[in-house]
């Protein structure tokens, strides 16, 4: 016999032994015994008012709660960078027009 033969055969009796056991251990073992998964919780203290949380959109996410001075300067910036993308739309439109005139 190969090793390899022998390796299956010794793998499949420690098959037959382990779940052998664990099939007898389950209809055998204990039956009387009670396992109760039901969990209390005590709720008394919470509160009966549901309060809304506000959540706001931004370019690259959102935020959660009141508005801030924080969130004020992210607007001012959005603003800013759409100041410089129209100045720099502008100064490529007039590079435009000066490279393409005849000489």
């Amino acid at each position: 016999m190969t090793p390899y033969v022998i390796f299956v055969i010794v793998l499949t009796i420690a098959y037959i032994i382990y779940y052998g056991y664990h099939i007898s251990k389950d209809l055998y073992g204990k039956k009387n015994e009670k396992e109760t998964s039901v969990e209390e919780f005590d709720v008394s203290g919470m509160q009966d008012e549901v309060v809304a949380t506000p959540v706001r959109e931004s370019g690259d996410g959102f935020s959660l709660g009141e508005e801030t001075a924080q969130d004020n300067d992210h607007s001012r910036i959005a603003a800013t960078e759409v100041e410089t993308r129209q100045a720099a739309q502008a100064v490529l439109t007039t590079l435009q027009t000066i490279w393409t005139r005849p000489t």
